[in-house]
């Protein structure tokens, strides 16, 4: 579909929402930007849209879709909802994270130019106090997604992508790491990237999240080391070499702050994997 102006479809998964959803809506709805519809994906069969219009927020571009079952997972979600989607520009926004007012309008200046949009983010805890920014550290322009993960290493569900180009689908059979998986998908088919170093996304460490979850650990290294090897095995026939490689060595160094993570989060109160990652990657980096 064309449009003068780029119209987003953003895509928002909901299970057991209902602590968060009320902000995620809002931070849709007081956007600068108007071009937009919001697919809501109901994935416990609660009634969100009633949950909303009791809360004061109604917005005929604001759709509710179900995934028909409970707990089917947010790639099930994320997928029904892609499906719904009226327009190619595809905008990711979790049930328990918000945007800045003015991420649609910023996006908006490179999407149609660019397949993949990125940008910085704020990480905050469960009550908003926070953590640290991650992608700030470069300018804008144009990124080789070779060095995505090295700017980006924190949450891959903020990202805006043209799915025209995409045709994404998560991998539903995987329950961590589905952002990640995605974006390797989408550079096997376009390295289009452009990158705002300005943050437009708040993302939410929430307390119960898989990313804080000690029983996590075991599964976050065995998905990583899985995905070096489809990247070894070149199971993305159109991802260049150099893309390849630059995921590769990420991901490589991801596992490596996994494990000072589950070693240093028992001694030090907020702590995050980021906060290991960061260490490493200040270390390692060499983004160009």
């Amino acid at each position: 579909m064309s449009q003068a102006s780029p119209y987003f479809s953003v895509i928002m998964p909901a299970y057991k929402a209902q602590n968060f959803i009320i902000e995620a809506v809002e931070s849709v709805i007081r956007q600068i930007y108007k071009n937009w519809e919001l697919i809501i994906i109901s994935d416990d069969q609660f009634d969100y849209f009633e949950y909303l219009k009791q809360s004061g927020l109604s917005d005929k571009r604001i759709k509710l879709v179900t995934t028909g079952g409970i707990g089917s997972g947010v790639s099930h979600a994320r997928n029904i909802g892609i499906q719904h989607a009226q327009y190619d520009f595809i905008s990711l926004l979790d049930s328990d994270d918000f945007f800045l007012p003015n991420k649609l309008k910023e996006v908006s200046k490179y999407i149609e130019n660019y397949d993949v949009v990125s940008n910085a983010i704020h990480l905050c805890n469960e009550n908003k106090d926070h953590i640290m920014s991650v992608g700030d550290n470069i300018h804008d322009g144009a990124l080789a997604p070779a060095f995505y993960k090295q700017t980006n290493y924190s949450g891959d569900a903020v990202i805006c992508f043209n799915n025209k180009t995409a045709n994404l689908r998560f991998d539903e059979n995987i329950s961590y790491l589905e952002d990640m998986k995605a974006i390797i998908d989408i550079f096997s088919k376009t390295e289009k990237l452009y990158h705002i170093s300005k943050p437009l996304h708040v993302y939410r460490k929430r307390n119960d999240g898989h990313s804080v979850n000690p029983e996590a650990y075991s599964s976050f290294i065995k998905v990583k080391k899985d995905m070096i090897i489809s990247l070894k095995n070149k199971s993305y026939p159109g991802l260049s070499t150099k893309t390849s490689n630059g995921l590769k060595d990420f991901l490589e160094i991801s596992i490596e702050a996994e494990k000072i993570y589950n070693k240093e989060r028992k001694n030090k109160e907020n702590y995050f994997f980021e906060h290991a990652l960061q260490t490493i990657l200040k270390q390692t980096s060499d983004i160009t």
